[in-house]
């Protein structure tokens, strides 16, 4: 009998336990809610930023997840993935503000960028830039699917009908962007809940048989002002981030071949310019800090650019600038993503690309 009770009070005294610590998380969780902590089971307290974060209060593009919300005319068209799809903080919002353009992004799982271009509104009234955004993780092999979508022999004629005219320039009136601080929204009971007790699992496994059950990587790192997060030592990355290194030369190649094909498409109609931006993996920018030599990994974005071609928009060196500079939270601590941050040198550095290759003039500063 006393062995029995033994066992029922280890058993009520590992359950309490449980819901102390999911107790403890929600309280933790109340606000932040990055994708690195969530999918990884770390703490938002130890991980979430804690510089206040700027918003644009009204967002100042559109934005669809449908090809149906592709249903008029645009001056800007951004197809891109969630790199381009936060309507509040998303880069787009400073190249809007700094140009006085219409932009609309298409989310990638909108439809198929073949789709888009042969959209009725695309073909009756073509936007004047079309940027192609992706992040690096996934660019390669995007690229690659898009190249072998132009050799089936539906797209073999591509090229044959280009107008040969040059897109004319895109006059702007140069304005700098305007922000506001923003209060972070409450997370719902439910939602704080879910992140709890995933926390909870993970974290179990994790600290106590050494087993990581997620795709998020804990790494040391050797400056410790990179962040404002409380865990100043240590920075959270996506194991995705490290797939580049095979990445082959044959691969490259291909994935040029698409880009340049890609552009082609965009800019036989005489109208619309062509550009893409591949936004880096948060190793490629914060790789030269990281503690183990053996874990740095070289980029394929530089790759891509050297095996020709003149449409990328190489935002990667101004991000990577801007953490040599000592910028605090270029990415977030919590997430895979940029943060306002970041996204704003991102934006001006597209801007003032646009302007130097010619595709923009600014009429008024």
């Amino acid at each position: 009998m006393a062995r029995y009770r033994r066992y029922n009070f280890l058993m009520a005294s590992v359950v309490m336990a449980l819901v102390i610590t999911i107790g403890v998380i929600m309280q933790d969780v109340r606000t932040l809610n990055g994708g690195l902590t969530r999918i990884g089971g770390y703490l938002e307290s130890d991980y979430g930023p804690r510089l206040p974060d700027t918003v644009f209060e009204p967002s100042l593009f559109d934005m669809t997840r449908s090809l149906a919300g592709y249903d008029k005319p645009f001056d800007v068209v951004v197809y891109g993935d969630s790199f381009s799809t936060s309507t509040r903080r998303g880069w787009a919002n400073t190249l809007a503000a700094r140009t006085g353009l219409s932009i609309l992004v298409i989310h990638w799982s909108a439809a198929p960028l073949k789709r888009v271009l042969a959209s009725p509104i695309f073909r009756s009234d073509p936007p004047r830039l079309l940027i192609l955004q992706t992040v690096e993780r996934a660019a390669i092999r995007r690229l690659v699917r898009i190249d072998r979508l132009y050799q089936r022999a539906e797209h073999d004629a591509i090229g044959a009908s280009l107008s040969g005219k040059v897109p004319d320039t895109i006059p702007v009136e140069s304005s700098e962007a305007v922000t506001q601080v923003a209060a972070r929204s409450p997370l719902s009971w439910s939602r704080r809940v879910e992140i709890a007790v995933g926390y909870a699992r993970k974290s179990l496994l994790r600290e106590a048989l050494g087993i990581n059950t997620t795709r998020v990587v804990k790494v040391r790192i050797t400056q410790p002002a990179l962040f404002s997060h409380r865990a100043q030592d240590f920075m959270l990355l996506l194991d995705t981030d490290w797939d580049k290194q095979a990445v082959t030369t044959d691969e490259i190649v291909s994935a040029r071949r698409g880009l340049e094909r890609l552009r082609q498409d965009v800019e036989a109609n005489g109208i619309t310019h062509f550009r893409a931006m591949i936004f880096p993996d948060k190793l490629t920018c914060y790789g030269p800090y990281l503690e183990d030599p053996d874990l740095r990994c070289s980029s394929v974005i530089p790759r891509l650019e050297q095996a020709g071609g003149s449409d990328l928009i190489r935002i990667d060196k101004p991000l990577v600038a801007a953490i040599e500079r000592g910028v605090v939270d270029v990415y977030y601590p919590h997430d895979t993503h940029t943060s306002a941050i970041g996204y704003k040198i991102a934006a001006d550095y597209a801007f003032d690309h646009l302007v130097a290759a010619g595709v923009f003039e600014v009429t008024r500063d």
